[in-house]
């Protein structure tokens, strides 16, 4: 998966989500920052970020915002 590929400088992998992904996210172990008209997911592992990342897509949450 292309947004898995690279991790912020503190060894997070960096998901955007909308807004609306918010309840869905508090059963996972994430840190998720308000950033407006979107929402940062913030993941320390890497199948973890990835279970995210498809359950985001599957319900259409996964935000296009870099």
């Amino acid at each position: 998966m292309d947004v898995l590929r690279r991790r912020d400088p503190r060894g997070y992998y960096v998901l955007t989500a909308r807004r609306e992904a918010l309840e869905l996210l508090r059963m996972f172990d994430v840190i998720v920052e308000d950033a407006g008209s979107f929402l940062l997911v913030r993941v320390r592992s890497r199948s973890l970020a990835q279970k995210v990342c498809e359950l985001l897509l599957r319900k259409g949450l996964l935000s296009t915002h870099a």
